[in-house]
Order: structure tokens, then C-alpha cells, then sequence
């Protein structure tokens, strides 16, 4: 008995020891030695890096019907046209309507330049309601007389004259619309233009329209589509309506793009004081963010192996339009440029040292979160 008690002891100052010195091992996550398959050198959740603001933009579509009703149909529209009229050819816009209770029409558009001589006309059967010559910047809206319309078909010509035979005259013009208040089915069909720091900043935004329920018929439901993608369709019980428009849910695009109001059966819907109000960041500090991390001896010599590979690994999130980050370890720079989502980016070990210290710089807000820097054995 008093020979055993020192063994004893001494097995549990061994254990003891090995504890003691695998707590002390220094800095980094080295759990397995030198003959672990991966080791973390860093782990950080930074959040949002930089500061940013939010703007706005408001599209306005005004107030028009949807359904069985008298009201404004569009008989036609176009976001550009190139008029020319030459001695051997020429192009015009022909707009053929089948009305049912013909009103008043209006044409409309903006003139974006103009070669050589020639005025815009506008013809209704055959008929001249308007003809002048405009200049860049000018929107006229040509207001067309009942008389000119008819039950059934019509035809709206829209060309450019050409008073000198050896020289086309040519007009540029965008934002053409056709109207005709009639007693019939129609839709209403409109555009708004995106711009590429809106798409790249975007934040769910709001379309917002009254509708009269004592002026309106909801026997079905009205059904808000943009670009060919349904982002509302229900039958109204209410007069405020607000819907949520993201660049997922309306396949948004640079540009222009197409915003639809319908309805079916003998439902009519007066719609007010509809707007797409269009939110985005924009950057109002840059980002700047270091963070320091020390390896221990046997964590430093595992990364710069020639058998191991380092990377930087992070969620990536743009709030304010994209810009190159640069990425700073100790005294190496590179620039990089994340994707939204999950990113890699390769590490020269080279520049690792016992004390580092990993800088991000960018003219943009973004969000990182899960940050690692990893060392794994390659294959």
C-alpha cells in the first residue's frame, strides 16, 4: 500500500501536465496538431461595415379605369420610334382601333432630335389633326375631336412630311402613347424606367393607388402584374391599397419596364393617384474595419506548409451599389470583388505572421458575416 501511493501521484501530475500544456498551446483553433486536416486561424461576424442612407424615387401613373367601362383605352404606346420619310422609303407608326362608343383620342410622345426639314403629322381616317415642326425636348399632346372616331375600326397615322425630295427628314422620338376614350374591356398598361445604382441598392419598395369603392364594380378580382410577373391579384374590399415591389418578385431590369392593371368579367375598377415609389441606398461613408488575430508557433508553421492552402471565407451582402473591396493582410494588399452570398478568397500564407492584423476598405456599405480564415491540407 505505501508503495503504490506515489505511482499515484505521479500518473496524476502526468495527466494533469498534458491538460495543462493543451489549454497553454497559445492562440488559433488547433485542435488536432500538426496532423489536423484544417485549423481556423480567424472567426468573426463583423455585420454591417459602413454607413448608408436611404433615397427615393416616385414614378407617377395618375389615375385612369381598369375593366367594363367608358374610359381611356390605349390603342397604342412604344418607349421609342424613328420616323423618316425619303424619296424611295420611310417609316411611320400605323395604329389600327376597333372602338365601340368612339369619345376624343389623344397622341402623345417626346421628340428626342430631328434631321433636315419636316414636320410631325397626325392622321386620323384620313384625316390631318395636327402637323408641326418640333424641336428636341418638346411633348406635345395632341388632342383629337370625337369627329374624327367612328364605331368600329380606325386608323391613326403618325409620320414626318418631307419638303425636300433629295433629303429624308427624320424624327427621334420615345414615350408614344395612343389613347381613346371609349365604353369597352380594356387594361391599363403602363412603363417606368430602373437605373443600374437603384437595381444595385434596391429596397423593397411600395405601388401605391386608391380605388373608390362607390365608383367601382369588384365582381373580380384586379390583378397588378410587372413585367409579365403577378405581383397582386385580389378582389378589393378596401380603398388604400399597398404593394410590396422587389427586383425578385417584378423581375426588375435597367430600363424600362412594363406595369399592368386588369380585371375580368364585368368587373371596373377606377384606379387614383397610383405611384411607384422606388427606394435604394445610397453611400454616405466608406467602409473601414480591422481585426486582429495571433498564431502560436505550431498554428503559423501548419498555414505556410507547402501541403496546406488558405482562404478567406465569408457571407457577402452589397447595401449601396458594388465596389471593389480592398482586403489588407499585415503588409499584402489585394482588391477584391464579392458576389452576393457565399465567397472565397485565396490567402498567401506568406504573409502570416505570430501577430496579424486583416483590414477591409470600400467606397461601399456591405454586410459580412461568418468570416473565417481557414488552413486546410490540400489534396
Amino acid at each position: 500500500m505505501d508503495d503504490g501511493f506515489p505511482i499515484v501521484v505521479v500518473l496524476g501530475l502526468a495527466v494533469f501536465g498534458m491538460i495543462w500544456v493543451g489549454t497553454e498551446a497559445g492562440d488559433g483553433f488547433n485542435l488536432g496538431g500538426s496532423d489536423a486536416e484544417s485549423m481556423i486561424l480567424l472567426s468573426e461576424n463583423p455585420g454591417t461595415i459602413g454607413q448608408s442612407n436611404e433615397d427615393f424615387r416616385t414614378t407617377k401613373f395618375g389615375s385612369f379605369t381598369v375593366g367594363e367601362a367608358r374610359g381611356n383605352v390605349q390603342a397604342y404606346t412604344a418607349e421609342d420610334f424613328r420616323l423618316s420619310n425619303g424619296l424611295f422609303s420611310g417609316d411611320k407608326i400605323t395604329v389600327n382601333y376597333d372602338a365601340t362608343q368612339p369619345g376624343q383620342g389623344q397622341v402623345s410622345f417626346e421628340v428626342l432630335g430631328r434631321e433636315a426639314k419636316g414636320e410631325i403629322f397626325v392622321k386620323v381616317n384620313g384625316n390631318q389633326v395636327f402637323s408641326a415642326a418640333t424641336v428636341s425636348g418638346a411633348t406635345p399632346e395632341i388632342n383629337i375631336s370625337k369627329r374624327h372616331f367612328k364605331n368600329g375600326e380606325n386608323k391613326v397615322v403618325i409620320g414626318t412630311t418631307q419638303p425636300n425630295p433629295l433629303k429624308k427628314a427624320v424624327y427621334s422620338i420615345e414615350d408614344i402613347e395612343v389613347t381613346v376614350e371609349d365604353r369597352k374591356f380594356h387594361d391599363y398598361t403602363g412603363y417606368f424606367q430602373m437605373y443600374q445604382h437603384e437595381l444595385d441598392s434596391f429596397r423593397p419598395s411600395n405601388l401605391t393607388f386608391q380605388v373608390p369603392l362607390d365608383q367601382s364594380v369588384p365582381q373580380k378580382p384586379l390583378e397588378i402584374q410587372i413585367n409579365n410577373q403577378e405581383i397582386f391579384n385580389q378582389k378589393l374590399g378596401r380603398s388604400t391599397q399597398q404593394v410590396t415591389v422587389t427586383p425578385q418578385n417584378a423581375d426588375l431590369s435597367t430600363g424600362y419596364n412594363t406595369i399592368k392593371f386588369s380585371t375580368d368579367g364585368e368587373s371596373y375598377y377606377r384606379i387614383q393617384n397610383a405611384e411607384l415609389q422606388t427606394r435604394y441606398s445610397v453611400n454616405v461613408k466608406p467602409a473601414q474595419t480591422n481585426f486582429e488575430f495571433n498564431l502560436d508557433e505550431e498554428t503559423l508553421n501548419y498555414a505556410q506548409r507547402d501541403n496546406t492552402k488558405e482562404e478567406l471565407r465569408f457571407q457577402y451582402q452589397k447595401t449601396t451599389t458594388a465596389e471593389p473591396i480592398q482586403l489588407q493582410i499585415n503588409n499584402q494588399y489585394q482588391q477584391i470583388k464579392p458576389e452576393n452570398g457565399f465567397n472565397t478568397v485565396e490567402i498567401n500564407s506568406d504573409a502570416l505572421q505570430r501577430e496579424n492584423t486583416l483590414t477591409l476598405n470600400s467606397n461601399q456599405t456591405f454586410t459580412v458575416d461568418d468570416m473565417q480564415i481557414i488552413s486546410e491540407k490540400e489534396e
